[in-house]
């Protein structure tokens, strides 16, 4: 049920809409329980959530991008990386979470960019599961100022410096031989 909700709330947040969702239901608190252990009975009730910060992480692998609604866009450093869609186009790839505060959450995927999208300076960020089943999508346009987009500029960043490393390593691969003749 989260994911359903999660789904247009992140994409109205990250793209500076304000989306109204019609009153949920509340559940009732959760009834206490008899827990038997043994030969003791006692009460048991479930703690409610508090607002949390986003999983710490010792060496510091994660680039923050913002914060939004309670929630929070992380890039793995050293993730990215070029793949391919179904149709054979050029993917900027990289993984990603977003944090919940509200109810302590990480949902952990990948994030890509198609690289015409990154060429044009615009288009589609997609966040997908670990399994590549597509969780949302969301325009961007660099210098837009939101968070997906600065996400997106960034991926496409790495895509270039990426794609010009590869194109140094196979110029100096295929670099032709000095003939073995005699000097003129």
């Amino acid at each position: 049920m989260h994911k359903i909700v999660l789904i247009p709330f992140f994409a109205a947040s990250v793209s500076g809409c304000v989306l109204q969702l019609p009153p949920q239901q509340q559940e009732p608190p959760p009834a206490t329980q008899q827990v038997h252990s043994s030969s003791t009975t006692w009460d048991a009730q479930a703690p409610k959530p508090q607002p949390q910060s986003p999983p710490a992480s010792s060496d510091n692998d994660w680039i923050d991008f913002g914060t939004s609604n309670g929630m929070t866009y992380q890039f793995k450093k050293g993730s990215f990386r070029f793949d391919q869609d179904t149709k054979g186009n050029a993917l900027a790839v990289g993984l990603g979470r977003v944090f919940d505060s509200t109810n302590g959450q990480v949902t952990a995927g990948q994030w890509y960019v198609p690289v015409d999208d990154c060429l044009r300076e615009m288009g589609s960020l997609v966040m997908t599961d670990i399994h590549g089943a597509a969780l949302w999508r969301v325009d961007f346009m660099f210098d837009a100022g939101n968070i997906a987009s600065n996400l997106a500029q960034t991926m496409c960043g790495a895509a270039y410096q990426k794609a010009y490393e590869l194109k140094q390593q196979d110029q100096r691969q295929t670099k032709p031989a000095k003939p073995k003749g005699s000097a003129i």
